[in-house]
């Protein structure tokens, strides 16, 4: 995906796309080819690293998430998030199918 896409993704500006881009290929955890379609741009792929950073901090969240919820919610609100989440899981699925047709 390019830096472009992705600040069209994220609903932020080019060039405050462009900028998290450059630090996070100083850390390491992307890497930038040419785009085979379009020669003037890049193409924005997760590094080995990056992918574990990525998995990494889904992980904590989703730890985090689910200990506040055990521990704060009832059990018929977990209910109601479970069933909520099956919704949005199908809806991100569709989601992320269609829109991988034009990344």
């Amino acid at each position: 995906m390019s830096t472009a896409a992705l600040a069209e993704r994220r609903n932020v500006k080019h060039q405050s796309m462009r900028l998290v881009v450059a630090q996070l290929k100083a850390e390491g955890l992307i890497d930038l080819t040419a785009d085979p379609r379009d020669r003037r741009s890049q193409v924005v792929t997760l590094t080995p690293r990056g992918r574990a950073a990525l998995i990494n901090d889904h992980r904590t969240r989703a730890e985090w998430i689910a200990a506040v919820l055990r521990s704060q919610a009832t059990a018929q609100e977990r209910q109601t998030l479970d069933a909520a989440a099956a919704v949005l899981n199908r809806i991100a699925m569709t989601y992320s199918q269609e829109g991988s047709k034009d990344d």
